[in-house]
């Protein structure tokens, strides 16, 4: 099937015999036939090879195939299909591009394959006292990391980042344990101050007390004996 008339990609080019083919990427030289001859473009294949009197013609790709040239072919590729199990699509086939299945959200792959992945895996969890240094993709693993001194993180997670200890002077309370890398610090509301008289002013008063002298007032209508 030939292209629209005109069409870069379909129709002969001025392109007599030519020992040396610059542009790469459109032509190559045909040693058979002794002339440079126009590739096919992504999203075409060779419809008729080149020859002595005319250059090669393409069509378009069938529907659910696809051509690239870096595939070093001439005839468009079959989709491979659906990406199933622990892949999802990262891109569609179309006629210039292949399909692409990465890992789900959560895993990365262990054994990759061209545009596919053969085994996925769950990214590592960072244990508590570490925190994450770089996240895990599609392809790589969680890089993980001890928490820095004054931090703490309590749970395994993919994702999160050791948190401040609790400094509990600020919440007006008595530290009751210090933290740790995996444990956060241990607060407990502070005791009311208590004043206490030193034990001579104690003494001193109660001395006091025994010395002062009685004070009597007769009963009306009786005598006072001692006097």
């Amino acid at each position: 099937m030939a292209g629209a008339a005109g069409s870069p990609l379909t129709e002969p080019l001025d392109r007599p015999r030519r020992e040396n083919c610059t542009d790469t990427l459109r032509y190559y030289y045909n040693q058979k036939v002794g002339r440079c001859c126009s590739k096919c473009q992504p999203g075409y294949e060779v419809d008729v090879y080149c020859n002595i009197q005319s250059d090669t013609k393409c069509r378009p790709c069938p529907v659910s195939q696809h051509y690239n040239e870096k595939w070093n072919t001439r005839s468009c590729i079959m989709c491979a299909g659906r990406c199933e199990g622990d892949q999802m699509e990262k891109q569609a086939c179309s006629p210039t591009s292949r399909q692409i299945c990465v890992c789900k959200p959560g895993m990365f792959c262990t054994s990759p394959s061209e545009n596919y992945c053969s085994q996925c895996t769950h990214h590592r969890l960072c244990p508590a006292g570490q925190r994450v240094l770089k996240p895990g993709s599609d392809t790589t693993d969680t890089k993980c990391g001890p928490c820095p001194s004054g931090t703490f993180s309590n749970i395994s997670s993919s994702a999160t980042q050791c948190q401040p200890h609790t400094r509990c002077s600020s919440l007006h309370k008595e530290l009751v344990r210090k933290g740790s890398p995996s444990r956060d610090a241990s607060c407990r509301p502070a005791v009311a101050a208590t004043t206490f008289l030193p034990t001579h002013s104690l003494q001193e008063a109660h001395s006091t007390l025994r010395a002062s002298p009685s004070t009597r007032h007769p009963h009306p209508g009786t005598t006072d004996i001692a006097r």
